[in-house]
């Protein structure tokens, strides 16, 4: 915080609450004898995440990695990080070699080691470049697993470029989660109009999280379509079939009445 030239005061607040720090273990409804908290943040601490955040941004810039990475919009982008979830980006693998070891020099200094065997590599392959290519990287002459695919934040990034794994993940969350509900959506007492809003709110951000960064085809809207319907169904009791852009919505008295939905513009 004194290389990032925070005000003085402020920096002997935080360090008053770092002072002579002591934790117990309770076991079995016993407590151990206290102990020194020599390293770490403050579990549960709101400051926690803020402090990380700066522990980390001083580690990044130490490395000089910032001209290493990809451009996108005229930015040179080297890594994204959330807390301690970090993903290294660059075009060549020559650069990542290299902001691969500067981040580990840089992290051992701190006090910070990179785990190689929670560390993977993704190479994502030119258009003319053959798709089984394993780059070789190493961190302290441990090799890195090669994967075709990682999580990052909850969503499934793949070596295709496509969502398709992603959007099948988010479907099957939200099916689990509206499953989950099945009291609700059968309790007659509650109105169609708050089941729907229950649904946007309980059930939809769980498909639709990460949607922002998806790049979609006609096969991964259909699926959203697809089980967009399946929710509908399950809460209306009834069946709806496709006619000319339209759903015609089929009840149980047999009555038919048409309506447009899409996943975009979903009203309750």
């Amino acid at each position: 915080m004194t290389e990032m030239c925070f005000p003085q005061h402020l920096i002997s607040m935080i360090a008053s609450l770092y002072h002579n720090q002591k934790a117990t273990i309770r076991w079995n409804n016993a407590n151990c004898e206290p102990f020194n908290i020599e390293k770490g943040v403050r579990q549960g601490c709101i400051l926690s995440p803020h402090l990380f955040n700066l522990y980390t941004e001083q580690i990044m810039r130490q490395t000089d990695i910032d001209d290493m990475g990809i451009n996108l919009g005229g930015r040179d982008i080297t890594n994204l990080r959330y807390a301690d979830d970090t993903a290294l980006l660059s075009d060549n693998l020559t650069s990542m070699k290299r902001i691969l070891h500067r981040v580990n020099n840089a992290g051992q200094l701190a006090g910070l080691l990179l785990n190689a065997k929670k560390t993977k590599v993704m190479h994502i392959p030119a258009r003319k470049e053959s798709s089984n290519v394993e780059p070789d990287i190493k961190i302290d002459r441990t090799s890195l697993e090669n994967v075709d695919n990682f999580k990052y934040l909850g969503s499934i990034k793949t070596s295709d470029g496509t969502c398709a794994k992603d959007v099948n993940t988010r479907v099957a969350m939200a099916k689990q989660g509206m499953v989950s509900l099945n009291k609700i959506w059968k309790d007659k007492s509650i109105p169609k109009p708050l089941k729907f809003k229950l649904l946007k709110t309980l059930v939809w951000p769980r498909m639709l999280y990460g949607c922002e960064t998806w790049t979609m085809r006609k096969a991964d809207e259909s699926k959203i379509e697809a089980a967009e319907m399946w929710f509908f169904r399950r809460i209306t009791k009834s069946e709806l079939e496709r006619q000319k852009n339209k759903w015609k919505c089929v009840s149980r008295n047999g009555d038919w009445k048409d309506t447009t939905i899409t996943s975009k513009r979903m009203k309750a």
